[in-house]
């Protein structure tokens, strides 16, 4: 990969990690940060991948316990708590495309980071839930429109409002963060401008004299937190008991 090129001021360098974020180059994206802050990232995220075994209680033990709980939502509770457990799936929801905690471990913090913006994409996260959910969709069907195929493909819209000086060495880019829509898709376009929040990246001057991003849980605005849940088959939820 390139160095990033050197930037005398943060706007400008949001401006290309953003482009390079929209262009799923998430290489040169995480390129765009401060490298101390990628390490401390890399630490605290394989931190919590850590194994931390924990004894599941059995069904009977729960239903001891919960005397009201049927033995399917007994046996349902075992299930997700023993999921818990397994590092792999936490791994897979990390870091797109690392298949093992092993792999995770051997990826340099630039790299590291570069798979964690990748599996925080909207793009990448509705298109998994798209697969999760209906296996093997190539096509519109009555549960998932043309239009929701469209928009899960579609590019975030990031819009620059300004930078605030904190002293000599931190800056605050604050910038609007919506995810885009497809092409003749106005009415989409609108509401998701419309609840699109205000969001800001510190930038960190380095000691060249040069700026680079901060890298953390929301850069980018990529924290999750815009995620829409496209629905989930009623066999997947968690059994109810009847009265409760």
């Amino acid at each position: 990969m390139k160095a990033v090129e050197r930037f005398e001021h943060p706007e400008a360098l949001f401006r290309v990690a953003a482009e390079a974020f929209c262009a799923r180059d998430y290489r040169r994206a995480a390129g765009c940060c401060d490298p101390v802050s990628l390490a401390v990232f890399r630490h605290e995220r394989l931190a919590t991948l850590a194994p931390n075994p924990r004894r599941v209680l059995t069904v009977d033990e729960l239903l001891r316990a919960w005397p009201d709980w049927s033995r399917e939502r007994a046996e349902y509770e075992v299930r997700i708590r023993e999921g818990t457990n397994d590092v792999l799936p936490r791994v897979r929801q990390l870091l797109a495309g690392v298949e093992a905690l092993e792999e995770a471990t051997a990826l340099t913090p630039l790299e590291f980071f570069a798979r964690a913006l990748e599996a925080r994409d909207m793009r990448f996260l509705l298109s998994r839930a798209l697969r999760e959910h209906w296996p093997g969709l190539a096509a519109p069907t009555p549960q998932i429109s043309d239009e929701m195929l469209a928009w899960s493909q579609a590019a975030p819209v990031f819009t620059v409002l300004g930078t605030v000086a904190d002293g000599e060495r931190l800056a605050h880019v604050i910038f609007r963060c919506a995810h885009g829509s497809p092409l003749g898709h106005d009415r989409l376009a609108d509401a998701t401008q419309e609840s699109a929040s205000i969001e800001t990246n510190t930038a960190r001057q380095q000691p060249d004299g040069s700026w680079l991003l901060v890298g953390g849980e929301t850069y980018l605005g990529t924290d999750g937190s815009r995620f829409v849940a496209i629905g989930v088959d009623d066999d997947a939820t968690a059994p109810t008991d009847a009265g409760t």
